[in-house]
């Protein structure tokens, strides 16, 4: 699923210098990896995956919003900048410097509407389009948000659209303030539009020495929220497309496709080139098309854009099952309720019986309603499995999931789109196996594989035990 508007103007370690500082690696002797910067959504952890690579962050600055912060405070879906090194195989990197900040923050002025990508809303004239990949934390799906809520979203941008494909969206309890990421237009004096909001400001940018000009996008802050459709900014940073590193760094960066050309196209604001040696990943280069969502890896060209010598297209996550068959159809069967995991199967599934009744040789055709299946395979939709194995067992009662946390809110997990309630006894684990207090694993388990286990309760689950996984 596993990112928009990048920063030329970011405070940027030397990679050298940073080697220096820290003297040893997690590859043994001295730091020598070479110098990278990735843009993508955090992954998971152990410590940070972004764009596949794993980043050590012991000794790394890390911050949010512009504060120092710890990795702890980092959530799944944040749409982070890393800059450190990565490591000879390219699989594992250390960061000098991991910061996050929000795309937008501040109030849904309507009712969220349905498209067929998902849910849609604004805030201050930003549009945000949610879909099945995308994690919420305080609501079980952004369907679910009403005019007035406040959020927080953290996305890809559209360059040609404006509109930020949501990669998290948490709701706030009352917490002030505005984030605004968009085209500025109407400049005059000290103040501009940005969305449907009037920016006033200092006349100081951010890092930056130039002055705001129609076209320009730009992050706005404030510490308050808008007044009759006027803001006064705290903050205003300029975001364009050059890649702000020396030519030569290694590049990874998730984004929106647009602006595609015979040989390059942008990612988010970054212009990308590539040729006959770029390979392609889940998809070939007759895939590219505007409005969809790539990860690029490749090296940094001195006029600020990234030469691509991988492009991949977004694969989907894993997930396990394990519960009693309900229906069965031609192409495959559901587990738990008429409205509950759909697992499909096809030639490419492995059977294998384990029940009493120990078929050498098993298929489709010898499931059964109340059979107890335990299938592993992608999640290809929200609640639906397409199976890579299928095996079953003895009749039991219960039943356990494994996979991404789509959604948080309250006791209420998002488990292949199932609601998953914690019960009044229930245990929860980290993904080292330490108990862990119900909130505070609530707090972590949006955007994480969490396992969990329990029993059918009406038109959800009920479960005993919840444990975070790695």
């Amino acid at each position: 699923m596993k990112l928009s508007a990048w920063l030329r103007h970011w405070t940027w370690i030397p990679i050298a210098v940073f080697a220096l500082l820290i003297g040893t690696s997690h590859g043994g002797g001295g730091v020598t990896g070479t110098g990278a910067v990735a843009f993508g959504a955090l992954e998971g952890f152990g410590s940070i995956f972004v764009n596949g690579i794993e980043y050590f962050t012991d000794g790394a600055s890390i911050l949010i919003d512009g504060q120092p912060a710890a990795e702890s405070d980092l959530r799944v879906g944040m749409r982070l900048r890393v800059d450190g090194v990565v490591f000879g195989s390219g699989s594992t990197g250390q960061a000098s410097v991991v910061t996050y900040d929000p795309d937008v923050r501040g109030t849904l002025e309507g009712p969220v509407t349905l498209n067929t990508e998902g849910a849609f809303f604004t805030v201050g004239g930003i549009g945000v389009q949610a879909d099945d990949a995308t994690i919420t934390d305080g609501v079980l799906a952004a369907a679910q948000l009403a005019a007035g809520d406040r959020v927080e979203v953290s996305g890809l941008r559209d360059e040609a659209s404006g509109t930020f494909r949501a990669l998290r969206i948490q709701r706030l309890d009352n917490a002030a303030g505005t984030v605004l990421t968009g085209n500025v237009s109407g400049v005059a004096g000290n103040s501009f539009n940005v969305g449907d909001v009037t920016v006033s400001f200092d006349g100081t940018l951010t890092g930056d020495a130039t002055a705001v000009a129609d076209g320009m996008v730009v992050r706005v802050k404030a510490l308050g929220d808008p007044v009759g459709g006027f803001l006064v900014a705290s903050e205003v940073r300029v975001l364009d497309g050059n890649l702000g590193v020396p030519a030569g760094t290694s590049v990874t960066a998730e984004g929106v496709v647009s602006g595609l050309g015979a040989n390059s196209f942008f990612v988010g604001a970054i212009l990308v080139t590539y040729d006959a040696s770029t390979r392609f990943r889940n998809g070939t280069a007759a895939d590219l098309a505007n409005g969809a969502v790539v990860e690029v890896e490749g090296i940094s060209a001195a006029d600020g854009s990234l030469a691509a010598a991988k492009v991949k297209y977004p694969g989907p996550d894993r997930g396990v099952a394990q519960a009693s068959v309900v229906s069965i159809s031609a192409n495959g069967f559901t587990l738990i309720s008429d409205t509950g995991v759909s697992v499909l199967v096809d030639s490419g599934t492995k059977w294998t019986d384990r029940s009493a009744a120990k078929l050498a040789a098993m298929g489709l055709d010898n499931v059964n309603v109340g059979d107890r299946l335990k299938v592993a395979g992608d999640e290809v939709a929200q609640g639906v499995i397409s199976a890579a194995s299928v095996t079953r067992l003895n009749p039991a009662s219960g039943v356990t999931l494994a996979c991404r946390a789509r959604a948080s809110a309250g006791s209420t997990l998002d488990l292949l789109g199932q609601d998953a309630v914690a019960s009044p006894q229930a245990t929860f684990k980290d993904v080292d196996g330490t108990a862990l207090a119900a909130g505070v694993f609530f707090a972590k388990a949006a955007g994480r594989t969490v396992k969990a286990s329990g029993v059918q309760s009406g038109n959800g689950l009920l479960m005993s035990s919840f444990e975070i996984e790695p």
